[in-house]
């Protein structure tokens, strides 16, 4: 016959059952560390770059505003201008 009798004590399974399913909470619980650790460099990284990127953009935005000369009106010249073209007050021509 082909069927192989292995005649193992109860007593050792009960030995056996607890000490596998430490070694099992211990390597899941290594595996999840490690992928805890290896998101916490990602997630690191990703707010570096973002943070150089908010730096650039705040270099260039000054650097734009130093750049930019925007004519400046002044208010005397705005005034006489704006009663010139809504015409005389009071209703008087």
């Amino acid at each position: 016959m082909l069927a192989i009798d292995i005649h193992v004590p109860i007593w050792i399974l009960a030995l056996l059952l607890p000490f596998a399913g430490l070694t099992g909470y211990l390597f899941r619980s290594y595996q999840i560390q490690q992928k805890k650790n290896q998101i916490a460099q990602m997630e690191r990284e990703v707010l570096d770059a973002h943070a150089q990127i908010l730096d650039l953009q705040m270099k260039l935005s000054i650097k734009d505003q130093a750049n930019t000369k925007a004519p400046v009106v002044p208010m005397k010249e705005n005034a006489s201008l704006d009663t010139r073209l809504r015409g005389p007050q009071n209703g008087n021509p």
